[in-house]
């Protein structure tokens, strides 16, 4: 599991959203706790030792468990049901999308959840393969693929008529 990864797998460990995290944890300024939190999570910027202390103390952890990237959290049954929570979140909200872009009032409520349920069984399978592997799994950079995969599979369906 890469550092990235781990700094989001503490803040959902401790329960707070980026912003709350970013003040009450790591005692960042309100106006910059939420997307200082936000470039952590996404790599953008690595944070600095210090700040991956505070990381590290929030669930009781040592430095070496944060920085070593072949450790993964014990509970990593706990760590892939919230992916798999963000994975159904990102579906459902895709194809939402999708339907008012396309006015498509008319598709009913059993369709939908046909469409959800296809296409969450086709990346879970994905995401378990990869969370399984512990190389270090990219979940921001694996969730846009999703994304922009079930748009183009949305687009194949209904231009094909398929629901």
């Amino acid at each position: 599991m890469i550092l990235k990864d781990k700094l989001i797998y503490i803040r959902n460990k401790v329960g707070l959203d980026q912003e709350s995290f970013g003040i009450n944890i790591l005692g960042l300024p309100e106006g910059t706790a939420q997307s200082r939190i936000s470039q952590y999570e996404n790599g953008i910027y690595t944070p600095r030792m210090p700040v991956l202390i505070k990381y590290a103390s929030a669930i009781n952890k040592d430095i070496t468990w944060l920085t070593d990237d072949t450790l993964i959290p014990e509970d990593t049954t706990e760590t892939k049901y919230n992916y798999h929570i963000e994975l159904m979140s990102l579906i459902s909200r895709i194809i939402e999308g999708y339907i008012a872009e396309e006015q498509m009032s008319k598709m009913t409520q059993d369709i939908k959840i046909k469409c959800i349920d296809f296409m969450y069984k086709k990346y879970a399978t994905d995401l378990d393969d990869e969370l399984k592997s512990h190389k270090g799994i990219d979940i921001a950079k694996k969730f846009k693929f999703y994304e922009k995969d079930i748009k183009d599979w949305l687009g194949v369906i209904f231009k094909l008529n398929l629901i």
